[in-house]
């Protein structure tokens, strides 16, 4: 089991490279440095795999801090793209830390939620601060694609720990009431963006363009697709983004919904092969790290997904494994790596112990009994 998330990150990561090279044509830049980046991303995993996941706990904090001072080195020294300040430039590349802190911030809130000897009132106290500093700091940029993704991915890991029902009722009246004040501290285009969802009409030619030129895109290759490279919306400028953002809207005019749901499926495939590891694993923290990991990338590939059909408003989320760009195809293989390192530890210790499903994965009464 612990080969399977490297076999299923390589299948994704293929069929990404396939995808990027058909909307690209093989012609453009995007397609040979992603070539590059998943050898790096393959380099990552290899390293990450290696790291016995009894230790992680303890490196945790410190991975957390070091993303930290990335978003704050950003806001000081970052690049500017795309109407954000999200890119730390490194000689010849750039790294983006908000990408980063989908694997840290899972892992921490791990660590955390499983620390013995705390009192409920100081771990949650603790929990917050470490999903609220990296928010605010990400929010500053601004983007808030990361921001709602983190967000979620975070929502999903403290459910799944436990969370006790009056502080859920008083996160979700608080979020109710400063609806309104966020709303006036978006930029007029993020303005723009959630009100387009609400009706692309509202602006053809403007904030909706996006949005109605990828379901038009989406639609155009049926249910077999154009051909490979023979889409013509993204090669011709008529779907911005169409490498990065939108590039399942590329691949359903290439590939028709049948290649679409493929690649789907292949990023699917991890995310269960990651819950398959956190129902079996020997500790909470594994589980907790492998369960949360699987959370966050599912809740990335949904509104990346979300947006392209016009279910959700456009937030810059790209798809894991298929969108252009190199901090986002490394930190998944990243996850993929953890995600092998926790099921090896499982391997090694199967013929010492038997296998003992997690219950507070499925209980609620279990997790809260684990929180309180």
């Amino acid at each position: 089991m612990s080969r399977l998330p490297l076999a299923l990150a390589a299948l994704a990561t293929g069929l990404g490279l396939a995808a990027l090279f058909s909307a690209t044509s093989g012609t453009g830049s995007q397609a040979t440095a992603q070539c590059v980046h998943a050898i790096l991303g393959l380099l990552a995993f290899s390293a990450v795999r290696r790291i016995d996941s009894r230790r992680l706990p303890d490196l945790a904090h410190a991975g957390w801090l070091a993303g930290v001072l990335l978003l704050v080195a950003v806001l000081v020294a970052g690049k500017v793209a795309g109407g954000a300040r999200s890119w730390l430039p490194l000689g010849p590349m750039a790294l983006q830390p908000s990408e980063l802190m989908k694997v840290l911030l899972p892992l921490v809130l791990a660590a955390e939620l499983t620390r013995d000897a705390l009192r409920p009132a100081v771990r949650w106290a603790r929990v917050a601060a470490l999903i609220l500093v990296p928010v605010a700091l990400i929010a500053k940029q601004p983007d808030m694609g990361a921001v709602g993704l983190l967000l979620l991915g975070a929502g999903a890991i403290v459910w799944l720990a436990g969370i006790p029902r009056r502080l859920m009722v008083a996160i979700a009246a608080l979020g109710a009431l400063a609806t309104p004040i966020g709303w006036t501290l978006l930029e007029p285009y993020q303005q723009g963006r959630i009100l387009t969802f609400l009706d692309p009409t509202r602006d053809p030619s403007g904030a909706g363009y996006q949005t109605l030129q990828s379901l038009y895109t989406t639609s155009a290759g049926g249910w077999t697709g154009a051909g490979f490279g023979a889409g013509v919306q993204g090669r011709l400028g008529f779907l911005p983004e169409h490498e990065t953002d939108f590039i399942l809207a590329s691949v359903a005019e290439d590939a028709g919904v049948f290649g679409a749901i493929a690649v789907l499926a292949a990023v699917f495939a991890l995310i269960a092969c990651g819950m398959w590891i956190a129902e079996r694993s020997r500790t909470r923290f594994e589980a907790m790290l492998a369960a949360g990991l699987s959370l966050q990338l599912t809740a990335q590939v949904l509104v990346n997904a979300g947006g392209v059909l016009g279910l959700l408003p456009l937030t810059g989320v790209t798809l894991p494994f298929v969108s252009y760009g190199g901090s986002s195809l490394i930190v998944v293989w990243v996850t993929a790596g953890l995600l092998s390192s926790v099921a090896a530890r499982r391997e090694a210790e199967t013929a010492e112990m038997p296998v003992v499903k997690q219950p507070w994965l499925v209980s609620r009464k279990a997790r809260t009994d684990l929180a309180s």
